[in-house]
């Protein structure tokens, strides 16, 4: 098998585990085009969405928390307010076991949290 090829089906299968892990941590999954996107419920004021997209031949893992608060909430409180997912770290856990199994190193560092107003 080359290179390519390899490269292909450690990108399908990594996709295929994130779909089957997302939904197996209670997450609901759709597509949007190239991109996978699993949202979460909404737990106390937050709701968690993880998205699954490309950048060249690596995937990006990026998680995004949207916070219900009152209006006038400051920015800056809104960003320390909004927390990492627990789902979110067992789900890049899980993918980074499948990419050693691959051999493949596919997934890029994982991104800033983005936090938006809800």
């Amino acid at each position: 098998m080359n290179a390519r090829n390899r490269i292909a089906d450690a990108w399908l299968a990594m996709r295929t585990e994130f779909t089957v892990e997302a939904v197996h941590l209670g997450a609901t999954v759709h597509a949007e085009g190239e991109t996978l996107v699993a949202t979460w419920p909404e737990a106390g004021h937050q709701a968690t969405s993880a998205t699954l997209g490309t950048v060249g031949e690596r995937l990006v893992l990026t998680e995004t928390a949207t916070l219900r608060v009152p209006h006038g909430f400051p920015d800056e409180l809104l960003t320390r307010f909004g927390n990492r997912a627990a789902v979110v770290g067992r789900l890049r856990d899980h993918l980074s076991m499948v990419e050693r199994v691959a051999g493949v190193p596919l997934l890029a560092r994982p991104e800033a949290l983005r936090v938006v107003r809800a």
